[in-house]
């Protein structure tokens, strides 16, 4: 059990008691929030058909539900829908089964599914739930440990690294990465330069991962056993939190490894609810927009479409004029301008107003 206080210096929503909520369950890919794992179903019935039948429809319930409780706050998973039979098939886009073993009426098996973005946004919105889809570009965590006479990074002994290495790659919406640690990692990054958030040392690690930022994580390990306490500041260099500064203390007692891992727990949870936050889709706030997109000729476009599309806060597109210079499109899009821009970004897209024109310009980052 650990009890903690935060102070903030960003997040503009409230962020709630830490309280350790599974999001999800079971092996899962960081690289598809539609997508579950590794699902063991042991399903009896009179026969081996209608029991494999059934082990199938009760793994895409399952999945449905680790799903859906990605996408929404703690607070709202007792809301969500029993989805079943046809609606439920809908919904699934398709589904492996691994390590199929029947017979006497008994079918076993692991079985991965994946589910069709689109159908869950309708089901939720159905319900009334309201939900984020969209994932940030990840950061690279840099775990540095004080112990007080020393601070490490690489070095070992380093529980918080450890802690941190279990638990990610993380699989909700905020995307968190740990670095290998290996000798291209110490050369592009060493503990001074991590505290002292060094742009340019910032800046190697993010791009060998293709991360779109850095997060130092540092925490001020004090206390024993029976009164553990430790202190986590986390600094932001690039990403959507760029510049921001956060500082959380957590109590508690026990063995230092568990302690730190349930830090390490409850730290992402809070960047979890408060990501989503940002960044949920409110079907009652639908605006239009007229954007002009620079181009350089149809491979240009075409890449600016791609990122557009699939884009849940996105909900219709339309081509109003065309050249070789420029397209101008129509978007309606769910919430406020900002939350389209903060959408947006996340797609190495950034639309800015020219008032020059005037008008709204969306364009590539960086030219990527």
């Amino acid at each position: 059990m650990i009890d903690s206080m935060m102070n903030r210096r960003f997040f503009p929503t409230a962020l709630a008691a830490l309280a350790f909520v599974v999001l999800c369950a079971g092996p899962v890919s960081a690289q598809d929030l539609f997508e579950v794992n590794g699902l063991k179903v042991d399903e009896r019935a009179d026969d081996e058909v209608q029991a494999k039948f059934s082990a199938i429809e009760s793994a895409q319930q399952r999945a449905l539900q680790i799903v859906l409780r990605r996408l929404v706050q703690p607070e709202d998973i007792g809301r969500l829908p029993e989805i079943e039979g046809q609606r439920l098939a809908l919904m699934v886009r398709d589904y492996d089964i691994a390590d199929e073993k029947l017979g006497g009426g008994r079918y076993l098996a692991t079985i991965s599914v994946r589910f069709l973005p689109e159908e869950l946004s309708n089901a939720l919105r159905d319900a009334k739930i309201p939900f984020a889809m969209a994932r940030s570009r990840p950061v690279v965590v840099l775990p540095v440990l004080d112990t007080g006479s020393a601070r490490r990074l690489w070095d070992d002994p380093n529980p918080w690294r450890l802690a941190w290495a279990g638990r990610t790659p993380h699989p909700g919406l905020f995307s968190v990465m740990m670095p290998a640690g290996d000798l291209s990692d110490v050369a592009a990054v060493n503990v001074n330069q991590a505290i002292s958030a060094d742009p340019a040392a910032m800046r190697a690690v993010s791009q060998k991962y293709q991360a779109s930022g850095a997060m130092i994580a540092m925490a001020s390990i004090g206390g024993n056993k029976a009164n553990r306490s430790v202190t986590v500041t986390l600094m932001f260099i690039g990403g959507s939190y760029d510049g921001e500064t956060v500082e959380q203390r957590y109590k508690g007692s026990g063995d230092l490894t568990a302690f730190l891992g349930q830090v390490v727990t409850e730290t992402l949870d809070t960047l979890e609810r408060d990501w989503k936050q940002n960044n949920m889709l409110d079907f009652s706030q639908m605006e239009r927009m007229s954007v002009l997109v620079p181009i350089e000729g149809l491979g240009g476009w075409r890449d600016v479409r791609e990122r557009l599309d699939g884009m849940p806060r996105i909900q219709s597109i339309s081509m109003a004029r065309m050249s070789q210079e420029e397209v101008e499109l129509d978007l309606v899009y769910v919430g406020s301008t900002d939350q389209l821009r903060a959408a947006l970004a996340q797609q190495n897209l950034e639309l800015v107003f020219s008032p020059d024109r005037p008008l709204w310009l969306l364009r590539r980052i960086g030219g990527n």
